[in-house]
């Protein structure tokens, strides 16, 4: 039974695969003219945008919370999927799953890096559906999480290690722990970025009224 069950599950991600490469357009980057929800002050015209103080946020949130059962990199690995093409996205997934794989002993090498590509591969086709405000990197991240909790179970029937299927062990692994994943990216990178530009209106109005009050003066 489990035999027939892992070629059911390679066969249906096997076609998966050829499904999202075969209509997925692999050098065409993402060029619109839309304010970004990760960036409410930059216009998405073909710039990849400055991704790497995320990729700094989640390392550091992974070295001082290690001990939390957090996808770290989920916001990053989201924040990509809507700046960069696709090869760039399948790279920047798989080189950040083995970092993790050589963190974590717990998991066969490579499954880390299986999963964060395949969750990229079908959150890349997904990217134009998330609303561009700041709970889009939300939900973003919380689809990416549970896709990539999806693509650790695969990985792992294949490796003839699987993960106990329990009630209570699936409704958190697929559900409550991607929400705190999404809670996450609120906290540590929407809310952030939504008080960093506040503040520079806020500044830029002080500036703009400090002009004036000189130009009354004189």
């Amino acid at each position: 039974m489990v035999k027939l069950f892992k070629q059911l599950i390679g066969k249906l991600a096997s076609e998966l695969l050829i499904k999202i490469f075969h209509k997925l357009p692999v050098d065409k980057p993402i060029v619109e003219d839309r304010t970004s929800s990760l960036f409410p002050h930059k216009k998405q015209s073909g710039s990849k945008g400055k991704i790497w103080p995320y990729f700094l946020i989640s390392l550091f949130s992974l070295l001082i919370f290690r001990g939390l059962r957090l996808f770290f990199f989920s916001p990053f690995l989201a924040l990509i999927q809507v700046r960069l093409p696709l090869l760039s996205c399948l790279w920047i997934s798989a080189l950040t799953g083995i970092g993790l794989d050589l963190l974590g002993a717990s998991l066969p090498f490579g499954v880390y890096a299986l999963s964060f590509t395949l969750a990229s591969l079908v959150l890349f086709r997904l990217r134009r559906y998330f609303v561009d405000k700041p709970i889009g990197l939300v939900s973003c991240t919380v689809l990416f999480s549970f896709l990539t909790t999806c693509g650790l179970n695969i990985a792992l029937t294949l490796l003839d290690k699987p993960l106990p299927w329990k009630g209570i062990g699936i409704l958190t692994d697929f559900f409550v722990l991607p929400l705190f994943d999404g809670l996450y990216a609120w906290i540590c990178f929407s809310m952030p970025m939504q008080l960093i530009d506040f503040a520079k209106k806020q500044w830029f109005h002080f500036l703009f009224l400090k002009k004036e009050h000189k130009k009354e003066m004189s």
